[in-house]
């Protein structure tokens, strides 16, 4: 490749001097004129290549943060209700219960262990949280009322 680049900047060295020495033809410049085009050229494929791969290796770098972006989010709650960052956390709590009950999780906001009866799960006080009731029954979606 670097080859063929010096064979061309000797092309054009050489007619440049051929053409100021004696004044050659309209043949001699258009051939230069050529030669300068296909060098030109060469250089704008070989730039469009480079960028292509560096946005091939982006991509495969950026792929685990795409692969888990792209899966499905479980769903937090039902009903379209404006929480805070507790109230999620909270539900976040209920949703860890649903798949292990031994595990010991208190309450954000009033630090008390959660409700549990058999199959279902409530927040032990849901009014500090502006809910009249956060619970999950019989190991379904966590619902605020």
């Amino acid at each position: 490749m670097e080859n063929n680049f010096e064979e061309i900047r000797s092309a054009e060295d050489a007619l440049l001097k051929k053409l100021s020495s004696e004044k050659a033809g309209i043949d001699n410049l258009q051939l230069l004129n050529s030669l300068k085009k296909a060098r030109l050229m060469k250089i704008y494929i070989y730039g469009q290549v480079f960028l292509i791969l560096l946005a091939i290796a982006f991509m495969a770098y950026r792929y685990p943060e795409l692969a888990v972006s792209a899966r499905p989010q479980r769903i937090l709650r039902y009903g379209t209700y404006s929480t805070d960052a507790k109230t999620d956390e909270c539900l976040s709590n209920i949703w860890k219960l649903m798949g292990d009950k031994n595990l010991k999780l208190n309450c954000p906001v009033s630090q008390k262990p959660y409700v549990i009866d058999g199959k279902n799960i409530y927040c032990p006080e849901p009014q500090r949280h502006g809910f009249k009731n956060i619970y999950s029954k019989d190991g379904q979606v966590p619902r605020i009322e």
